[in-house]
């Protein structure tokens, strides 16, 4: 699992345009330019440090619009996805340009919770200081 998040440029009020960007390991990966706000990131961060607090627990975090009427969307959701306690993460890109270009990519991939806290963490850091490209190689759970 690769994830990568660089910054294109700020608006007035804070609002980052970043191009995300995500491997899973096998083949699987997607690009695609978003706006966020990095306070929201930097809390997905910090909930994400500190996940799972139990089997039923799920971190999300989500911008933009999948419909027509948005420019793009990402979406990002930890969960725990047995009574063991093993978790994942599912990523989901959408492009929403004229209707001949539109794209969508939805992927999920086991990680251990130990790596999602280090995801967080690093993240957090990242949203509140976003002059270099954050990239983050973390390795996959069989």
């Amino acid at each position: 699992m690769r994830f990568t998040f660089t910054r294109d440029w700020v608006d007035t009020d804070g609002m980052l345009r970043v191009f995300v960007s995500f491997e899973r390991g096998d083949g699987y990966d997607a690009r695609q330019d978003v706006y966020l706000y990095p306070t929201e990131l930097a809390e997905f961060g910090r909930r994400l440090r500190s996940f799972p607090s139990s089997v039923t627990d799920e971190v999300s975090f989500r911008v933009g619009a999948k419909d027509h009427e948005g420019y793009s969307a990402l979406a990002l959701r930890a969960y725990v996805f047995n009574d063991s306690g093993h978790t994942a993460l599912q990523v989901s890109l959408w492009g929403n340009p004229a209707p001949e270009l539109r794209a969508n990519f939805d992927a999920s991939v086991p990680v251990e919770a130990a790596t999602l806290n280090r995801l967080g963490e690093e993240l957090e850091a990242w949203a509140l200081n976003n002059d270099e490209p954050f990239e983050f190689p973390g390795e996959s759970s069989s």
